[in-house]
């Protein structure tokens, strides 16, 4: 049976993880947010360039209508391929925020229940 000494120590546990939960998925949520912004503005601006000189090739008649749709639907390939590879990072930093999640537990509950102790 809970004491009102070890209820004190629960409560005082899960605000303490819940505030640290907070900041954990505060920095995921916020870094990501940046960094899928300042990934599509980099590709926009890579892509730009091809996408004004194939539409002067389709204006001058260099590109037949067939022609440039196959080169816009290839960077539709590309952007597909990058963004992979960007899930594939952003999977590695889930799994980092995942893993100071689990951290943030443990360590708090050592501190709050076992006082003076080490954790590994």
């Amino acid at each position: 049976m809970l004491t009102g000494g070890d209820m004190s120590k629960i409560e005082g546990f899960l605000k303490e993880v819940g505030e640290g939960i907070v900041g954990i998925a505060s920095e995921y949520v916020k870094g990501a947010k940046k960094r899928g912004i300042d990934d599509m503005k980099a590709y926009a601006l890579e892509r730009a360039k091809d996408v004004e000189r194939w539409g002067g090739q389709l204006a001058r008649g260099e590109l037949s209508a067939a022609d440039f749709e196959f080169l816009i639907k290839g960077m539709k390939d590309a952007a597909e391929i990058r963004g992979l590879m960007i899930a594939g990072v952003e999977l590695a930093r889930l799994q980092r925020a995942r893993d100071a999640l689990v951290d943030l537990v443990i360590n708090t509950a050592i501190g709050t229940f076992l006082p003076g102790a080490r954790t590994g």
